[in-house]
C-alpha cells in the first residue's frame, strides 16, 4: 500500500474512533439503567445488620417474577434490617417489600427517623408513591415540640401532618394533653382533638407566685 492511502486510512481510523468515543460519553450523559440522581435518591435500599459471616440460615427471599423481597432475621440475637429511601431511615427484623405496590411493611422493634421525628413501635406499613407512613402498637413518637405515646399512627408526609389514634398521651413542654384521635401539623405546630379530650397545663412561674 503506498503512503498516500496508508496515511488517509489512519486518519480514518482515528476520525471512526473518536466519533465512537463521542457517541459513548452522549450516552453516558443521559438517564440510563442507573438513572437520574432524583430517581436514586427515592430508591429504596435496604442492607442486614449484625447477621454473623458464614451463616448459612435462610435470612430474605427474592421473588423475581413478582418483584416481592421478604427477610427476616428475628431469630438471629442482635441482627436487624436497616431500609432507606429520601430522607427516612427505617429498621426493624422482618420485612417485606412489593415493588410493583410501592409497599414497604416492617415489623419486630421498629424504629424510623426523619427529620426532627422519631418513631418506635411494633408495626409500620409504608406506601412510598403515596408518602403515607402507618405504625401501630405500643407506638411512642418524638418530636422537637413533643413527645407522643398512641396506638395508631398515620404520617401524611407530603403535607407533613401527623394522625395519632387510640389511648393518646402527648407530653409537652408545661404540660400534658391526653385524647382517643388528635392530628397535628408539623410545619404550624397545631394540635386538633377530633372528640373528647383532656388538657392539662402548669401554671408559669408568676401565676405560681401570685397564688393565682
Amino acid at each position: 500500500m503506498n503512503r498516500p492511502i496508508l496515511l488517509a486510512a489512519v486518519i480514518l481510523l482515528l476520525v471512526v474512533c473518536s466519533a465512537f468515543a463521542m457517541a459513548q460519553e452522549a450516552a453516558q450523559g443521559q438517564p440510563g439503567a442507573e438513572g437520574t440522581p432524583a430517581e436514586q435518591e427515592s430508591r429504596i435500599h435496604l442492607t442486614t445488620v449484625g447477621v454473623p459471616d458464614g451463616l448459612v440460615d435462610v435470612t430474605g427471599r427474592y421473588d423475581l417474577k413478582n418483584n416481592i423481597f421478604m427477610g427476616d432475621v428475628s431469630e438471629i440475637d442482635g441482627a436487624y434490617f436497616i431500609i432507606t429511601y429520601d430522607d427516612v431511615i427505617i429498621t426493624g427484623t422482618v420485612i417485606e417489600h412489593r415493588k410493583q405496590d410501592n409497599y414497604l411493611l416492617v415489623t419486630g422493634n421498629v424504629r424510623i427517623e426523619q427529620k426532627d421525628l422519631i418513631l418506635v413501635g411494633d408495626k409500620v406499613e409504608i406506601y412510598t408513591e403515596l408518602e403515607q407512613i402507618f405504625a401501630y402498637g405500643n407506638l411512642e413518637v418524638e418530636t422537637n415540640d413533643a413527645f407522643v405515646r398512641a396506638e395508631e399512627m398515620i404520617y401524611f408526609k407530603k403535607d407533613d401532618i401527623v394522625d395519632f389514634k387510640e389511648n393518646v398521651v402527648v407530653e409537652i413542654e408545661g404540660g400534658e394533653l391526653l385524647c382517643e384521635h388528635m392530628k397535628l401539623d408539623r410545619e404550624t405546630g397545631l394540635v386538633e382533638f377530633l372528640g373528647p379530650h383532656e388538657v392539662n397545663l402548669e401554671k408559669n412561674e408568676s401565676e405560681a407566685q401570685t397564688g393565682e
